[in-house]
């Protein structure tokens, strides 16, 4: 297409991008603004500004609240941990040598789905912690309570994909 508005869906569809990058934008400024009136964290006014793209708005937020993987990995600490196919919730049950995680996971509700439940039979797994893309997150029950709800979805999917165009083959 080369930039060419070419007929009434290409402005349909350039207008419903514009429009969810704006509400994304705003939700990530909303963030950094509650982390800075709310929280009382030191954030300068260039890190929340309007000129920022989504990038560097999300990339800010996760600076400030320090949301990285290096953060220590205890007995009851939830993980999102990193497939070929997918990313998987779990709480790490045991530590062992070699950076080896034991970890109790969670299933999708449904494929790509954003609740999550526990299997029918226990799925855990011994994982080495290189496979780990996200820690220290809630996970809130759902209103029915029997499905769990992650509210960093967002950032764990951005992070899986990172990781996925970095280490995994892609056909």
């Amino acid at each position: 297409m080369g930039g060419i508005v070419r007929n009434r869906d290409d402005i349909e569809s350039i207008s419903r991008t514009a429009k969810t990058i704006k509400l994304k934008k705003e939700k990530l400024r909303d963030q950094l603004l509650y982390c800075k009136q709310i929280l009382k964290m030191e954030i300068p006014k260039t890190a929340f500004a309007y000129k920022n793209t989504l990038a560097q708005l999300k990339d800010n937020l996760v600076s400030f609240l320090q949301l990285d993987k290096e953060k220590e990995i205890t007995v009851g600490t939830w993980v999102a941990i990193s497939f070929e196919d997918d990313w998987y919730p779990g709480e790490v049950l045991q530590l062992k040598p070699e950076n080896i995680l034991n970890i109790n996971f969670m299933a999708r509700q449904r494929k790509k789905g954003i609740t999550f439940k526990w299997p029918s039979k226990e799925d855990i797994k011994d994982i080495d912690m290189k496979f780990v893309i996200y820690s220290h997150f809630d996970i809130l029950p759902s209103p029915g309570l029997r499905h769990w709800i992650i509210s960093d979805i967002d950032d764990i999917n951005h992070h899986h994909n990172q990781f996925v165009e970095k280490y995994f083959v892609q056909e």
